[in-house]
């Protein structure tokens, strides 16, 4: 289900609903021996892939004649989570834990700097919170899903140089956080 909405000049609220099934990797569900002493990658044969009822909303103000500034926020109902379980108290696979929730927060905008004495230039900001709940299969504590980062912060600036026929760009990004479930 999606649905736009234009309710003044210059504004859009976008509305979208659905449901999502994941992709299984083939290295989730196969096993295989590395030749390193003592590295094994177990699989997983009975992996189903994860389900999700997912839920968005934008709300966009376009200004000058290529600016826009963005808020979205997203929440999924997560059923069949896949993450790692453990395996003969030995080993991690990828496996299902059971139902949970993701979600996420998002600024964006779009600056372009001809309004500032910077011909063709533009600077992109981009700014993320996520969080996520599921249920822990070896602590039953209610933890973060893994890989998931919960900051995130992009700055893009750019400037074209016609007579280079050239683009000048910096990219900044800050916000890895990673926590690893073993």
């Amino acid at each position: 289900l999606n649905l736009t909405l234009d309710p003044a000049d210059r504004w859009q609220i976008r509305f979208r609903g659905e449901k999502t099934v994941g992709q299984l990797a083939f290295r989730d569900f196969a096993a295989n021996v590395s030749p390193e002493p003592g590295a094994t990658n177990a699989g997983n044969p009975y992996l189903v892939p994860e389900t999700a009822w997912f839920t968005q909303l934008a709300v966009e103000r376009r200004f000058w004649d290529r600016g826009a500034l963005t808020l979205t926020a997203e929440r999924e109902f997560l059923s069949d989570v896949v993450d790692l379980i453990p395996i003969d108290n030995r080993f991690d696979a990828p496996g299902n834990i059971g139902d949970g929730w993701r979600q996420l927060l998002m600024l964006e905008m779009t600056l372009p700097t001809d309004k500032l004495a910077i011909p063709g230039g533009q600077v992109r900001l981009k700014l993320t919170k996520r969080d996520s709940r599921v249920t822990d299969p070896v602590t039953g504590e209610k933890r973060r899903i893994r890989d998931q980062w919960p900051h995130w912060m992009e700055l893009q600036t750019s400037k074209n140089i016609p007579s280079l026929e050239s683009v000048l760009g910096i990219d900044f990004f800050l916000g890895y956080d990673k926590t690893a479930y073993r």
